[in-house]
């Protein structure tokens, strides 16, 4: 994802929940601490996601070499995959 298109749209959402929790209790303090554990809650998100993908990533890699190992070792021993046929 474009870095910076990213940032503009948190950014608005953020920006958009500040006001809407103004709106609701007309206190700043409390819009902001509200804002601020929406962007933790975002980042934690992210993070979190994030981290699945790049697991995901590494899973997807292992199941492949276990595969091309087994493959491998098949045509070794006349397409058995054993030395005593």
């Amino acid at each position: 994802m474009y870095f910076p298109r990213f940032l503009v749209g948190v950014t608005a959402a953020l920006t958009i929940l500040f006001i809407w929790i103004y709106n609701a209790t007309g206190l700043v303090l409390d819009s902001l601490i509200w804002t601020a554990i929406a962007a933790f809650m975002l980042q934690l998100g992210y993070f979190l996601a994030l981290g699945f993908l790049v697991f995901r990533s590494d899973v997807a890699k292992s199941e492949q070499s276990s595969v091309s190992d087994e493959e491998e070792r098949a045509n070794l021993f006349g397409g058995t995959g054993s030395l005593f046929h």
